[in-house]
């Protein structure tokens, strides 16, 4: 993606969020995502508007969440972009907690119109570093990714950050990331080392390249370093 406008051109929506001011509590520092980070940044050539990123995995319990916590700290606090994390993982959201956040009001609310953006976004004690959690329960989670109302909304949004990250259920069961791709510029997929099996890993990305989704490439965490 192309930043010339990224840290000059836009003027950011000044209306307040609310300001949460909570470090996740991983321990894990944002340099070790920044190398991954920096690619992403390569993968996508956009003159404007938002990097709009899905961060998935095959299944769960894979550091699928912590990465997206990682990955926005990485391009709020290295690249300094101005950053936008979406819990869009409707039936195990887990967002809110790495920021010690409620669930509700969130992405849900938002689009039922039960509250205000202002309400829904939360700062987080990263500067340019943004959330907006899941939302309140919703009986059909597949309605809201088809919906009008979350086009428009990531529309709005990609002209106030600079990158937006979404947090989406695994790949393997769910549909969730193949509805969610036409608003996303690619995705990301996580594995995790001792947890990812290749077998799992290979047909999650069948299924992501038969729904023609675009595949920005694989993120391999908790891999030990040698000293």
């Amino acid at each position: 993606m192309t930043r010339k406008n990224k840290r000059s051109g836009r003027q950011p929506d000044r209306r307040p969020a609310k300001d949460t001011r909570q470090r996740p509590r991983e321990i894990v520092t944002p340099d070790r995502y920044a190398t991954a980070a920096f690619q992403l940044n390569n993968l996508i050539e956009k003159d404007e508007g938002a990097s709009v990123i899905g961060i998935t995995s095959a299944e769960h319990n894979e550091s699928k969440t912590e990465s997206v916590v990682m990955l926005g700290f990485a391009f709020a606090s290295i690249f300094e972009y101005r950053v936008l994390i979406i819990d869009g993982d409707f039936r195990f959201s887990g967002l809110h907690q790495h920021f010690q956040i409620g669930k509700a009001p969130g992405l849900t609310d938002l689009l039922s119109n039960r509250v205000s953006f202002e309400n829904a976004i939360s700062r987080t004690s990263i500067e340019k570093l943004y959330v907006i959690p899941s939302g309140t329960t919703v009986s059909n989670p597949l309605s809201i990714l088809v919906s009008k109302r979350l086009k428009s909304l990531i529309r709005h949004l990609s002209s106030q950050f600079d990158v937006i990250l979404f947090d989406t259920p695994p790949v393997l069961g769910y549909q969730d990331i193949s509805l969610l791709s036409p608003l996303l510029d690619g995705v990301a997929v996580i594995a995790k080392a001792g947890q990812s099996t290749l077998p799992k890993l290979g047909s999650a990305l069948s299924a992501l390249n038969v729904a023609s989704v675009n595949v920005l490439g694989i993120i391999l965490t908790d891999v030990e370093r040698k000293r």
